[in-house]
């Protein structure tokens, strides 16, 4: 991890169980080609970091301590995401610009997404996100599974991470959702919510971005890993 202008802080909230994965451990530790999601995730922020906080499960912050040493910071998270990030901002170094707040379930994100998404932050912008176009049709649908309303999928984007912000407005708008118990589904809902007149650009996400929720997107997680080795 090298120093870099501006500072910049990648908290990654880890804590959760990742009950719908099905594993015996916390999802930031299943496996994947030989490092957990963790690993991962950190290798690739890691680029772009002056300094990065993982919050983890509590019981197995020892065990995650030894992966990174000295270079990561790992902390007890909360029992929500948005308790981790809370906790984890209040670790951030005084002088740290930006906050980047990352998944390790989305461990494949790339360090180039991570720089477009500081290049918007250097140029101004308060709050950054990835996302892709939408190429499914949605539906809400009601408690009886009738369907109310289909969407204009034009308009709509599918949200990823790692998500950048300015950490002044960051901080306070945690505090703000600590106050209230806010429990955004991401971080930038968090931002949305406090700092309305703070507009949020979306900037192109990657494909190859994709969240690790199931067995089977571990699948496609380690094909993904395939295609880069041979392309290298």
């Amino acid at each position: 991890m090298r120093s870099l202008l501006p500072k910049v802080a990648v908290i990654i909230p880890a804590a959760g169980s990742g009950e719908r994965f099905g594993a015996d451990v916390p999802k930031g530790l299943v496996q994947l080609v030989g490092r957990t999601l963790i690993e991962h995730a950190v290798s690739n922020m890691s680029p772009v970091a002056t300094q990065i906080i993982v919050a983890a499960p509590s019981a197995y912050v020892n065990q995650i301590r030894t992966f990174f040493g000295d270079s990561v910071e790992v902390i007890a998270g909360g029992d929500t995401r948005t308790k981790s990030v809370k906790l984890a901002l209040a670790r951030v170094d005084e002088d740290i610009e930006y906050v980047l707040v990352h998944d390790a379930a989305r461990s494949l994100a790339s360090t180039e997404l991570a720089n477009r998404i500081i290049r918007e932050l250097i140029k101004g912008e308060k709050a950054v996100i990835p996302v892709l176009h939408v190429s499914d049709t949605i539906k809400r649908v009601d408690k009886d599974g009738y369907v109310t309303k289909t969407y204009n999928r034009s308009k709509l984007r599918a949200v990823q991470t790692p998500q950048g912000f300015r950490a002044t407005e960051l901080l306070s708008a945690y505090r703000s959702a600590k106050q209230d118990g806010f429990l955004g589904t991401d971080t930038a809902s968090c931002m949305e919510k406090y700092f309305p007149d703070v507009h949020t650009i979306a900037v192109p996400g990657e494909i190859q971005n994709v969240k690790i929720t199931y067995p089977q997107d571990l699948v496609i997680a380690e094909h993904i890993l395939g295609v880069r080795r041979y392309r290298d």
